[in-house]
């Protein structure tokens, strides 16, 4: 008699916790964008230096070096930015496809 109030017991409770489980996943967080200002100081080469801040989702600031690659009429261009945090935590790249035949430069 006791096993079967035993086993009563634990059906109702895990038929309780199956019911008050939420099903439904939680809709996937919202974005939060990034916005970076990088100045260059030596802007007459096609190798420029600079500083760079960010904020919104990310808030650090650092160097920044670009690497402006044009095509043979220098109306396209590849630059690549590399920007290294002055607070040790990492690097990162972004590739950038630039045109400057549009008004204004894309």
């Amino acid at each position: 008699m006791r096993q079967k109030k035993i086993f009563s017991a634990a059906i109702v409770l895990c038929t309780i916790a199956f019911f008050t489980i939420s099903w439904v996943p939680s809709p996937p967080a919202r974005p939060t964008p990034v916005r970076i200002i990088a100045i260059f100081t030596d802007v007459a080469t096609l190798t420029q230096t600079g500083t760079f801040t960010t904020s919104g989702a990310l808030n650090i600031s650092g160097d920044v070096i670009m690497v402006i690659s044009p095509n043979a009429n220098g109306k396209r261009a590849h630059c690549v930015l590399t920007l290294t945090a002055s607070d040790g935590s990492g690097t990162f790249t972004i590739h950038q496809q630039c045109q400057f035949a549009t008004n204004p430069i894309k």
